[in-house]
């Protein structure tokens, strides 16, 4: 299983995604991060959506 926290991404939450790949951990991160920080996504998009996927990336761990 493989997991990352909000909080690894810099955010004050305490939301964990998980699960077996780092493809569905991210589709997990995605998913609760548009509804909860949906302000934050507002203007995310090419380079900027790029680079929180490999923060998510390097942020993902074994658990």
């Amino acid at each position: 299983m493989k997991s990352v926290r909000c909080r690894d991404l810099g955010v004050d939450c305490d939301f964990v995604a998980s699960g077996d790949t780092n493809e569905v951990v991210i589709t997990n991160m995605f998913a609760h991060s548009v509804e909860h920080h949906h302000d934050k996504h507002e203007h995310m998009f090419g380079d900027k959506a790029a680079a929180l996927v490999g923060d998510m990336e390097g942020a993902i761990k074994d658990t």
